[in-house]
Order: C-alpha cells, then structure tokens, then sequence
C-alpha cells in the first residue's frame, strides 16, 4: 500500500502581519475578515502551527488582497492573480474604490468606446488636452 503525503503550506508570519499592517487589522480582525478561528491565527502567528490548509491559506489572502504565493514565500508580488483577472496593490482605500469603479465601468464599454477611453486617458496622463470626441471644431473644447 502506497500512501501519499501532503505537506500543508508554511505562511510567512511576516508577510501575514506586514499585510495586516498595511490595513491596520489586528489578529482579531483578520480572524473576522477571512473567516479563520482566532486561535488558529494566533498558533500561526506564535510558531505553534507553522502549517496551515491551502483552503485556510486562500482564506487569509483573499481577506489579506494579496496572493496565496506571497503569504507562502513563493513571490515578492503581493498582488493576487487569474487569469482573468487583473490586480493592483493599492494603499488606499479611495485609490481602491476608484480602481473598482473604473474597472467595471470600463468592461461594460464597447470595445470602441474602450479604445476611445484609454486615448483619453493616455492624452491625459501626457498632460495633453484631451480631444473631445465627436467635435470637429477646436474652439468648442475650451471649458
């Protein structure tokens, strides 16, 4: 009889408290965001249970806006990744907001009107006057 083993993940306690930092939680408050007993991060936190479940460890990060392999020591990039999704590490929270926001009103554009929508913003970020669309006449895009 063969019997296989799993190793469970070894979380960065680091990297989980500069996470928690970041968002200025505690133990207490991690432990309500992710769904993880408070006793569970504390034994993590004090080295008495340096492994966790992967399902714990996807908890924790998911709660944490950081990636599994960041908490695991596998990557410096803290920013969670799909394949179809795209992630940015972001201090604060109306920097986040915005992000949002301007992500899910960007997906619901037309692939045109996307296309319109990042000529504006690069005009934009190059400190150009922005063209608007649609009017021929230079004179009437003064505000």
């Amino acid at each position: 009889m063969l019997l296989l083993m799993h190793a469970e993940p070894v979380v960065s306690v680091e990297r989980l408290d500069r996470m928690m930092g970041k968002r200025g939680w505690g133990p207490g408050e991690l432990a309500y965001q992710s769904g993880v007993n408070y006793e569970t991060l504390y034994k993590l936190r004090s080295g008495q249970r340096p492994r966790m479940s992967a399902e714990l460890v996807g908890k924790l990060a998911h709660a944490l806006g950081c990636s599994v392999d960041y908490l695991l020591g596998l990557t410096d990039n803290e920013a969670p990744y799909t394949e179809n999704q795209v992630s940015f590490n972001v201090e604060d929270e109306r920097s986040r907001t915005r992000l949002r926001e301007f992500g899910e009103l960007y997906t619901a554009l037309s692939e045109t009107d996307q296309e319109i929508w990042l000529d504006y913003t690069r005009r934009l970020k190059a400190s150009e006057t922005p063209r608007i669309i649609g009017n021929d006449d230079p004179a009437d895009n003064k505000e």
